[in-house]
């Protein structure tokens, strides 16, 4: 069904609009759509008569490579040696980087996991410590890997379920969301929208949590959709992470009363705040406790940027200060909000996160 054209699009000029909505977008998730559902011929032939093709051939060898276990195929796709020969369209502050980051870490990680522990020390010197040559606990946590005894204690150490679980699929999920969408759609697209529309139709409560003793301060969803994590003033559920069926599937030991959460975008980092002016950062793939900050101050919100690389904390006494993740340093202060009886937060704003957004309890 794959046309010349890489990207998708009518064969002549740009396609009037359906509805007030893009032509072409529509188009795609009705190929997708009819493909789900069994209707091949008939997606074949919306393709034909359209022009416009769901994915392109660079993107569907992509997909099949990832979950093939072909990582040099992989990465040669991604960076610009497929049929167009300048790489997958990525989307708008998606950094290449870590996207070959999370390819050679699920390299390094099956070759253990098959005990090639020589190859994968190759792995993690040649090819992954160049790239994150500024993030030295991540090289850390990943080298400590190289000392497990087997298997099980390498999936169980990794928060992974190796190379015949899911992980393939969850990494494709997680690369998926940083290529454009207009060469890649996210899978099932149509149901997913359809479900939207009936939740907010129905207003139907699908889950409650109970079992706290504190109220829940806060609530954030991993990147695949499939888990969540809270935040709790219950120090015996401090931070906790559920599966769509309402259950813990992990609770973090370090007992404090969680204020706010933030997940880095890349998985990576889960930072928290509890209310005696700590701050604490955990590895979220290892789930371990990397380090904690004192802040001296009361800390009321804390945000992470969109490169994964900084955290926005909000304090009590109207400063609101950016934390490089890594290195622990104080980047930047902002100044000037009033802070007074209320919560106040701060968070990233503009196309590129550019400047800080906060709360105030003035009239500013």
């Amino acid at each position: 069904m794959h046309s010349s054209r890489p990207n998708g699009g009518p064969v002549g000029g740009g396609p009037d609009p359906y509805a007030n909505h893009n032509r072409e977008e529509v188009t795609r998730i009705l190929i997708q759509s009819l493909n789900d559902l069994g209707y091949h011929a008939a997606a074949e032939r919306v393709g034909q008569e359209s022009g416009f093709e769901v994915e392109s051939p660079d993107v569907v060898a992509f997909k099949q490579a990832v979950l093939s276990g072909s990582w040099g195929r992989s990465e040669e796709l991604l960076c610009g040696q497929g049929a167009r020969g300048d790489g997958l369209v990525l989307a708008p502050g998606a950094d290449r980087n870590i996207m070959r980051f999370r390819l050679r870490q699920q390299k390094f990680l099956e070759l253990l996991e098959q005990r090639e522990t020589s190859r994968a020390l190759v792995v993690l010197r040649q090819e992954l410590t160049p790239l994150c040559q500024d993030q030295h606990q991540t090289l850390h946590i990943l080298s400590r890997l190289l000392m497990c005894q087997d298997a099980e204690e390498l999936r169980s150490r990794a928060n992974w379920d190796g190379a015949n679980g899911r992980s393939r699929q969850i990494l494709l999920a997680q690369l998926s969301e940083s290529i454009s969408p207009t060469v890649m759609l996210p899978d099932h697209r149509l149901a997913v929208l359809l479900n939207e529309v009936k939740r907010s139709q129905t207003g139907e409560c699908l889950r409650v949590l109970d079992g706290f003793d504190e109220p829940v301060s806060s609530c954030l969803w991993t990147a695949d959709g499939q888990t969540f994590i809270t935040g709790s003033f219950d120090k015996t559920k401090p931070i906790c992470q559920w599966n769509l069926h309402g259950e813990c599937v992990y609770t973090w030991p370090k007992m404090h009363r969680t204020q706010d959460i933030a997940l880095s975008p890349d998985e990576r980092w889960l930072v928290a705040i509890d209310e005696q002016c700590n701050l604490h950062v955990y590895n979220f793939v290892t789930r371990e406790h990397a380090y904690h900050l004192a802040l001296q101050v009361r800390a009321t919100s804390v945000s992470i940027s969109r490169d994964s690389k900084f955290m926005l904390v909000h304090k009590a006494d109207r400063e609101a200060i950016l934390i490089d993740i890594e290195t622990r340093e104080t980047v930047q202060k902002y100044t000037g909000q009033v802070t007074g009886q209320f919560t106040i937060r701060s968070d990233f704003g503009g196309a590129n996160e550019n400047f800080v957004l906060s709360g105030s309890e003035d009239l500013m």
